[in-house]
């Protein structure tokens, strides 16, 4: 009801593979209520709004089985940041391990990749604050290539990944580099969705407002 807050300590794998992302400690789980109100995103969607001041530090755990050949994987997902650029945010990062990692953040220097690495990826594209953003992930037998809002920011070749750590939505680790704004949906693939990508852009795109380009 009015003047309560929710929070979100599991967020459910619709694909009924069981993946569902978790927080089991309170004070790190993101906000889906505030003030008896659901969350929105910039274009009036209900969003998990994810918290970067102490004590709520907001972050969901992916489990290692999330995908398992990262050579072979695809995500897509729907971001707004509200935290200026100046601090570094992750969004998803699929792998723990050091110098062992898939996901996707910004820096102030702009949109920014992880691949076999630590925001090791750069490109040239710098996101809008507070508005819906559509970032894309492709691999496959050749090269790994990142997407915003349909055109694609970053093409790298591929390398070997072993995922053998839990994975982390909004943030790196607990504590470290979180993300401050909504992620409204998160889609992954264990398999290369190149010939699709179009097609699921256009549907997210339509859901959210969000102008592909």
């Amino acid at each position: 009801g009015a003047g309560n807050d929710g929070y979100v300590s599991i967020w459910y794998d619709q694909s009924g593979n069981g993946n569902d992302a978790f927080q089991t400690t309170y004070d790190y789980q993101p906000k889906i209520i505030d003030n008896g109100s659901i969350e929105l995103s910039p274009s009036g969607q209900p969003t998990v709004r994810f918290l970067y001041t102490s004590p709520n530090f907001s972050s969901l755990i992916t489990p290692i089985g999330t995908v398992d050949n990262t050579n072979s994987v695809s995500f897509f997902m729907v971001v707004e940041i509200e935290r200026a650029l100046s601090a570094s945010q992750i969004f998803l990062n699929l792998s723990g391990g050091s110098g062992e990692q898939v996901g996707v953040g910004v820096t102030n220097s702009g949109t920014v990749f992880n691949y076999g690495g630590f925001l090791n990826k750069s490109t040239s594209h710098t996101p809008s604050l507070n508005q819906n953003i559509l970032y894309s992930v492709m691999t496959d037998s050749s090269n790994f290539e990142g997407f915003a809002d349909g055109s694609s920011i970053l093409t790298t070749p591929i390398v070997t990944i072993s995922i053998t750590q839990n994975g982390r939505i909004s943030s790196l680790f607990q504590g470290a580099l979180h993300l401050g704004g909504t992620i409204s949906e998160v889609i992954l693939f264990n398999s290369g969705k190149a010939d699709d990508r179009a097609d699921i852009e256009g549907d997210i795109s339509n859901h959210y407002n969000i102008t592909l380009s």
